[in-house]
């Protein structure tokens, strides 16, 4: 096929194409006819959109010499079955390109990897097609049936970068394991001494020895609300009764370098 008349012809006789269907289906769900299964067709085998090619078939000696050929009926050409020379080379391309920064582990890694390669350029050529949508002032039903797959498609694309484990809330700032271990270990004992009331004796501390017998904690999470509270307990060094309130919480939590406002 070489004109845009062919490929009308052909879209056409392949309406009703299961495998067609089945694309057309997913990039315009709000409904799709002959010329957008035409443009879909002819981008896909050339690169090129439909108003880029010639209308009619252009004379030279090899067409005036050679003899008629008709066009192929349904389910019989494999002229749009396999992926274009320029398709494949760009996957590859950008698969590469990844490899850069990215390994994969398992054999479905590399799947996922190239999955999402082909989304990637596929929500391209979509962005594409919208842009030239809109410059055409084409039907609203059109627009939003393609803004559709363009985010259907991106949602896939996040869920295949998250099994990989390259999406960006993953790869956070770049910090490596250890640097984020010790990250997780500070805010984990923030949240704790936040939430956190600490058993120590105060008569040890105020000692001239000034000895901190820090036994435990008690987890108690509404240290903020109007709540009323209470906790007692002997220390088993100098058998002092220590006795824990709301009101005396904060300087209790002071004494130890704990504070209630961490974060």
């Amino acid at each position: 096929m070489q004109t845009a008349a062919q490929y009308r012809e052909f879209a056409a006789l392949n309406m009703n194409t299961r495998r067609l269907k089945k694309e057309m289906d997913g990039l315009f769900p709000g409904g799709w006819g002959t010329e957008e299964l035409a443009e879909h067709i002819c981008f896909k085998k050339t690169g090129m959109h439909l108003n880029d090619i010639p209308s009619a078939e252009v004379p030279s000696q090899e067409v005036q010499t050679a003899p008629k050929v008709s066009l192929p009926m349904p389910e019989t050409t494999p002229e749009v079955n396999p992926p274009i020379q320029d398709v494949r080379h760009d996957v590859e391309a950008r698969y590469q390109e990844y490899l850069r920064y990215f390994q994969p582990e398992a054999p479905n890694d590399s799947l996922d990897l190239r999955l999402l390669c082909e989304n990637e350029l596929t929500l391209q050529r979509l962005n594409e097609r919208r842009l030239r949508m809109l410059e055409t002032n084409a039907r609203a039903t059109d627009l939003k049936a393609i803004v559709e797959a363009i985010t259907k498609l991106s949602a896939d694309c996040g869920q295949i970068q998250k099994r990989l484990g390259i999406d960006r809330p993953t790869r956070g700032t770049g910090q490596d394991a250890g640097d984020k271990l010790v990250g997780y270990i500070n805010k984990a004992k923030a949240v704790l001494q936040r939430q956190a009331v600490p058993l120590f004796c105060t008569n040890c501390y105020r000692s001239d020895a000034k000895t901190l017998n820090l036994y435990g904690f008690m987890v108690w999470h509404l240290q903020d609300e109007e709540v009323e509270w209470g906790l007692e307990f002997q220390c088993p060094r100098c058998h002092t009764k220590m006795v824990y309130s709301k009101e005396n919480l904060a300087d209790l939590k002071a004494i130890v370098g704990w504070h209630s406002n961490q974060s």
